[in-house]
């Protein structure tokens, strides 16, 4: 079952980028779903975003966090403290 668990993480799947839920669903801690994430080459956290990117999609998203989530499907409260670290304030914070 652990195999596919990043699915959980991923956007469209019943969690979303929640990874407290996707720890619960999948009865792991979250620190495990961290793990299964720097296991897969198609996740990342938003730890993993270098400050180009952001600093890009905070741009062509207009500051809107929402649709930075989307763009760059990472965690809304972590891009958001991302954000914040570069001094950008996004809108839907």
């Amino acid at each position: 079952m652990v195999v596919g668990a990043c699915r959980h993480c991923a956007p469209g799947w019943p969690h979303g980028l929640n990874l407290k839920a996707a720890a619960d669903a999948l009865g792991i801690p979250r620190p495990s779903v961290y793990d299964l994430i720097d296991k897969s080459p198609n996740l990342r956290t938003a730890g993993d975003l270098g400050a180009d990117e952001i600093t890009r999609s905070f741009e062509s998203c207009g500051g809107d966090l929402d649709a930075m989530v989307r763009e760059l499907e990472v965690s809304k409260r972590a891009l958001g403290r991302r954000l914040k670290e570069l001094g950008l304030v996004a809108k839907g914070t």
